[in-house]
């Protein structure tokens, strides 16, 4: 029962994340009719070629947390972005942004030996 629900689950978030493309479709339209923006245009259509490729894992790994570990869908969203947060550290330029923490090193307190 949960593989149903976990489907379920999956092309809902997948709906809800695709919502964003359609103004960004008629923005991409507008400005390279219109304005006459085509560098713009291209910059818009790579960003909606990354929505696509990032939104599809992220929805992935939210319905995932809200079937089997059983999060709302915000604490789901906000786990996945824990999770990708070691795989955007490795990304050239923005990576430096998403280094993640380390460990604090231990202050003693204990005698020396």
């Amino acid at each position: 029962m949960n593989f149903i629900r976990y489907h379920i689950v999956h092309a809902k978030i997948v709906i809800l994340y695709m919502t964003v493309l359609w103004p960004l479709m008629m923005l991409s339209d507008y400005l390279g009719k219109q304005a006459g923006l085509h560098l713009a245009v291209l910059a818009i259509k790579i960003f909606i070629g990354l929505w696509l490729v990032v939104s599809l894992w992220m929805s992935y790994q939210t319905s995932k947390k809200i079937v089997f570990k059983n999060m709302t869908l915000r604490k789901a969203t906000v786990a996945s972005f824990y999770d990708a947060r070691p795989y955007l550290a490795f990304l050239p330029v923005v990576g430096q942004f998403f280094k993640t923490r380390g460990k604090d090193k231990d202050t003693g307190g204990g005698g020396d030996i």
